[in-house]
């Protein structure tokens, strides 16, 4: 029953992986946004740039 629920295609789990990277990045980015404010413009030119 479990096998049905996985995608057929083995190219889902690249990109899976790679988006969970990049969720990551994003992450970080947040956080370092969090301790210093002082830093959003950039960190927020970061984010848009890793979401493309």
């Amino acid at each position: 029953m479990f096998k049905r629920l996985l995608p057929r295609e083995t190219s889902f789990f690249d990109f899976f992986e790679q988006h969970s990277l990049l969720s990551i990045e994003v992450a970080k980015e947040l956080n370092a946004i969090a301790v210093n404010p002082d830093e959003l413009a950039g960190r927020a030119s970061r984010i848009k740039e890793i979401e493309h």
